[in-house]
């Protein structure tokens, strides 16, 4: 019985939620640059004179090798629950080199 009224209340309570789906998020981007340090199991590290940071390989569209210098469009996200940073490579003349 006690299971039965405790399904009964979760169940009232959820229905009771309103979900945002589909949620659409939003970000900020920016192109960053460096020089791939680290080349790790799941991701890369990237240093340039400013910051050190890592790109997972599911953002990557290819292998990339230490000492390589590689340029990426960042979304940083603003709204919305989606993934909180994201990487895309892209070339230095979409970067606007």
């Amino acid at each position: 019985m006690r299971k039965l009224l405790a399904l009964t209340l979760s169940t009232g309570l959820l229905a009771g939620c309103e979900l945002p789906f589909p949620q659409a998020c939003k970000y900020d981007t920016s192109i960053v640059s460096g020089t791939v340090t680290e080349v790790a199991e799941w991701h890369i590290i990237v240093e340039n004179d400013v910051e050190t940071f890592q790109v997972d390989y599911y953002d990557l569209g290819r292998e990339m090798t230490v000492g390589e210098t590689v340029t990426f469009e960042r979304g940083l996200i603003t709204q919305g629950t989606c993934v909180p940073v994201y990487y895309t490579e892209v070339t230095p003349d979409a970067a606007g080199d």
